[in-house]
């Protein structure tokens, strides 16, 4: 069960009052405090309409939009609506009902039974109202990730209710209830296909450099198509679609090859050859390596080192198993021809 919450203009409403008292229950230093009040206090703001500017109006509530304390004080505040809603933020979802992930005003709150979904939420809910901050139902979303079908269509808890959505883009990548991956490796073809259209008309050009064209897909359209790659897990098909779109880019990069006055298309082997670095498949091995490599030498008490050394409970079905990512990076160490890589 997955909650995805969102707050209606989430840092503009925070309660300052509350937030500072939140900073001293932190015990963060009085001259920090003091500091931080000084730049929430007698904050002014006007509205432009085409050349004009309306009198200034003194802002009570938010933190300052733009400024670099600006996530730090929400992520302040929503520590402590956590704390105080009494949800346990210990240990992890194999050993309890309820656990809550939440990366500046993005929360995702998991529970093994819808009755522990909605405790939890009302629970945070409660102290979110006390900080001034109000959930926004119609981008609030809810998943149930279950074999068992069901014909619901939303989720009711108190005066809210939740849209039932059987995908949902939390911090940039698309989760979805079959925990497939392919979705999300297609919409990043498809944003980074919006990316080198607009950039098309410089890669076509003449007047720059090879090396420049191949900088500017490196630096602007690869980092698109391979965000948070290092948590795929991929399939051959899916391998074949990511080098298929960068061949796309290479050989508008490099354009045909001219034979005793006969021009013929670029193999992919020449193209490869031509970009003198790991194709885009290698680029996400080495990402998922790398990955890998870190959790390895993570604390063992951090979770994402305990779920991924963790056993799953349970037999896996019929037929052939799903892919799992784990099987993805023993696949890529043997390749290298590396044994007992998590040792």
């Amino acid at each position: 069960q997955h909650l995805f919450v969102d707050f209606k203009t989430a840092y503009d409403s925070v309660n300052r009052k509350r937030l500072i008292e939140a900073m001293r229950e932190f015990n963060i230093p009085d001259k920090l405090v003091r500091l931080t009040t000084l730049t929430l206090c007698k904050t002014m703001q006007k509205v432009k309409i085409q050349n004009d500017f309306s009198e200034p109006m003194e802002v009570k509530n938010g933190v300052r939009q733009g400024d670099a304390l600006a996530c730090l004080l929400f992520n302040l505040a929503l520590e402590k609506i956590i704390r105080d809603s009494g949800i346990n933020t210990r240990g992890h979802i194999f050993h309890k009902s309820v656990q809550i992930f939440a990366f500046a005003d993005d929360i995702d709150i998991i529970a093994r039974t819808q009755s522990d979904l909605k405790q939890a939420f009302l629970s945070m809910e409660k102290e979110a109202e006390k900080m001034h901050l109000t959930i926004n139902q119609e981008k609030t979303k809810y998943m149930q990730c279950t074999k068992i079908t069901d014909s619901t269509t939303h989720l009711q808890i108190g005066e809210y209710k939740f849209e039932k959505v059987n995908s949902f883009v939390y911090l940039g990548s698309e989760v979805n209830v079959n925990g497939n991956i392919a979705p999300e490796i297609q919409r990043r073809i498809n944003s980074a296909s919006k990316c080198f259209y607009g950039l098309k008309k410089y890669l076509n050009s003449n007047l720059l450099k090879r090396d420049t064209k191949l900088l500017i897909y490196k630096c602007l359209i690869r980092p698109i198509l391979t965000y948070a790659s290092e948590t795929w897990t991929t399939t051959q098909k899916d391998e074949n679609s990511l080098g298929i779109f960068e061949r796309r880019i290479l050989r508008s990069i490099f354009g045909g090859k001219q034979v005793d006055g006969t021009w013929y298309r670029r193999s992919n082997s020449q193209l490869y050859r031509a970009l003198r670095e790991p194709e885009v498949v290698k680029y996400v091995k080495i990402q998922r390596i790398k990955w890998a490599g870190h959790i390895i030498r993570m604390n063992r008490e951090r979770s994402t080192n305990i779920i991924f050394l963790a056993q799953s409970i349970g037999s896996r079905p019929r037929g052939r198993p799903k892919l799992r990512w784990a099987d993805c990076v023993d696949r890529d160490f043997s390749v290298l021809k590396v044994l007992n890589w998590k040792t």
